[in-house]
């Protein structure tokens, strides 16, 4: 997914990061002290490239999750 939000290749890396949120939400789900690093991570990596795709509101959606958690 870095390579894509490097290469501006946004579409891709949204991609990227909606399926690696999807994997880390269940496995977070099961297991939270082995996991929930990674599904914070994945939340921060969407906020971020929401925020610099100028998404606000979506940037601050995966925000307020990961702050939650």
């Amino acid at each position: 997914a870095v390579l894509y939000q490097d290469t501006n290749r946004y579409s891709e890396d949204e991609q990227m990061y909606l399926e690696a949120l999807q994997i880390d939400r269940i496995l977070a789900k099961e297991n939270p002290a082995a996991y929930n690093d990674n599904f914070v991570s994945s939340l921060n990596n969407l906020a971020g490239l929401h925020y610099k795709t100028k998404r606000y509101r979506e940037a601050e959606k995966f925000s307020l999750e990961a702050v939650q958690i």
